[in-house]
């Protein structure tokens, strides 16, 4: 049957075509969600089953035990407590370099530093910056004992693990701020201050609540992951400060109570939904959008010399903040034996090469396969939820969301009992490590997505549809240029994870592939401070070769195509 042909907007449109087309869209979305619950919600269902279903009928009995138990209790509490006040903070300093990188008028070479050190502490496994506090902190710490005479201030428990967190998280929401606020149609401002609004006024009425959906996105973010942070209260939390992640990895490790576990860091789930709900109020409640369709560029805003200053001097100071956690461990790598004898060397790097040189290859090797996917399915899921009226979209958002609040722990133990067994016999292999990658950092990607989506005025899209565009055009050359911010955290985020990655990896690892943070992890173990330090100086300088690379590659993607092909 000849196709059928209209005339459109100047346009011949083949409509049998285009409807060719947009079933590979719908075939996209099937398997889709057929992914999601075979890697994320068929895991999980067996993490629940061990939990409610333990002796094969149904019962609350596990939680009926750790709630008997003061010590769980007290990891509830303090779980959240620390949650709150390093996702607090960390918002607070991500917006203050977000701010700082997108709206003050500083030097192209400064607004680049400020950009890529930001970013500094999640190019590392999360548990040296615990090391690193211990260093410069602890009883016999350089800054301390060393520097300030100090023995009897104490690193372990809340005060440390709010230092840590707050310095490993905050680049997760400048990163996701940050493209929030580039996305921001810089004019609305420019009229504000036109009509004699200040800069303070601007800020206070026109750049935050538009910007609301970053913070929000960003609170979410940086609370689950410091609710599930496993590596540094493992060194930093000990026995008086108990906390749930690391009672559920002890109990399925040391006591070898798998359901317990399960029990314990399920109960991670109720404060980081409770969250969760908050945040869709929050950014459902009001329209967001920004991005019409009309030529705009971003400029820095002018500010005074005062408000310059200040702003800049306080990204400084956190700067170095950070700077002085990773020049210890910087140094540790280049030192003969640490805090005994600083002779420069580079013996262990070449040890580095030697002993690790196969497991770092084999961790570049899945974590470049995990990183493009993960980015993609990502930013596809967010279109879906943002744009798309799908039942499915709900399902899509939480489920995933899922997988990122749990524990590593707990993902890791799902993992292997979901796939130890035919038809799918996944363990040992590198394909439960690579879908362990994908399904579990997919969320930044997602949230980081669905803020700069709801900025953008879906009649863009529309247009390009109605001239003949099918969905799945529209969404590779039309939306796709437009939220290339979001892709680019998303590919960040899941590249630096999968590098870093312990929790989760520690269960699923084999003699076949064996994953470099892993070997770190063992170096650590037996003191060897020097080698791990000298792997981690290894891991920066690819991760930000890698950052480099994804900025590149977003920027091409940032070129929007003056014409749609029909």
């Amino acid at each position: 049957m000849p196709s059928m042909l209209y005339k459109l907007g100047g346009n011949v449109v083949n409509t049998e075509a285009k409807e060719k087309r947009d079933f590979f869209f719908n075939l996209a979305v099937w398997l889709l969600i057929g992914s999601i619950l075979l890697f994320v919600v068929y895991p999980l269902a067996y993490i629940f089953i061990e939990v409610f279903f333990p002796e094969g009928m149904p019962t609350l009995r596990l939680f009926g035990e750790i709630l008997q138990r003061h010590y769980f209790i007290r990891g509830f509490i303090n779980s959240v407590k620390v949650a709150t006040v390093v996702a607090s903070l960390s918002v607070v300093i991500g917006y203050l370099f977000g701010y700082t990188v997108t709206r003050v008028d500083i030097t192209r070479r400064k607004r680049k530093i400020f950009d890529l050190l930001a970013t500094l502490p999640i190019l590392s496994p999360p548990f040296l910056l615990a090391l690193s506090a211990v260093l410069l902190l602890g009883y016999n710490g350089l800054i301390t004992k060393g520097l300030l005479g100090i023995t009897d201030f104490s690193i372990y428990g809340f005060k440390g693990l709010v230092i840590v967190e707050t310095i490993g998280l905050f680049p997760i929401a400048y990163l996701t701020i940050k493209g929030t606020l580039q996305s921001i149609d810089p004019s609305i401002e420019d009229a504000a201050s036109s009509l004699g609004a200040t800069r303070w006024y601007v800020f206070r009425k026109v750049t935050l609540p538009l910007s609301m959906t970053g913070v929000a996105n960003a609170f979410l973010l940086t609370f689950s992951l410091s609710m599930a942070d496993f590596g540094n209260p493992m060194l930093l939390a000990g026995s008086r400060f108990p906390v749930l992640s690391v009672q559920a990895y002890f109990q399925i490790t040391a006591q070898f109570h798998i359901d317990k576990g399960a029990a314990v860091a399920l109960l991670l789930l109720l404060p980081a939904l409770a969250i969760f709900f908050i945040q869709q109020k929050i950014i459902h409640s009001r329209s967001y959008i920004t991005v019409t369709g009309k030529p705009s560029s971003l400029h820095p805003q002018p500010h005074s010399k005062l408000a310059k200053g200040i702003l800049v001097t306080l990204c400084i100071v956190v700067l170095g903040i950070v700077a002085v956690f990773y020049a210890t461990v910087l140094w540790g790598g280049f030192t003969d034996i640490w805090m005994i004898n600083h002779v420069f060397t580079f013996k262990h790097f070449a040890y580095i090469w030697e002993a690790g040189r196969e497991y770092l290859f084999d961790t570049l090797i899945l974590a470049g396969i995990a990183t493009p996917i993960s980015g993609i399915i990502g930013i596809f899921i967010a279109f879906l939820i943002i744009r798309t009226k799908l039942r499915t979209n709900k399902f899509m958002e939480m489920s995933t969301m899922l997988n990122f609040f749990l524990p590593g722990t707990v993902v890791g133990i799902g993992y292997m009992l979901a796939f130890n067994r035919y038809p799918l016999l996944l363990s040992g292999t590198a394909y439960i490590i690579i879908l362990n990658f994908i399904f579990r950092y997919i969320p930044v990607g997602i949230r980081s997505g669905i803020s700069i989506l709801l900025q953008i005025d879906p009649s863009i899209e529309e247009a390009a549809m109605n001239l003949g565009a099918n969905r799945m055009q529209t969404f590779r050359k039309i939306t796709m240029p437009l939220i290339s911010p979001a892709f680019f955290s998303g590919l960040v985020y899941t590249f630096e994870r999968s590098l870093t990655a312990i929790s989760a990896i520690v269960f699923l690892v084999s003699p076949s592939w064996y994953i470099f943070t892993v070997f770190i992890l063992d170096e650590l173990s037996i003191g060897r401070i020097e080698n791990a330090s000298a792997a981690v100086v290894i891991l920066f300088i690819i991760i930000t070769a890698f950052i480099w690379l994804a900025k590149f590659v977003t920027r091409k993607m940032g070129e929007i195509p003056t014409e749609i092909s029909t």
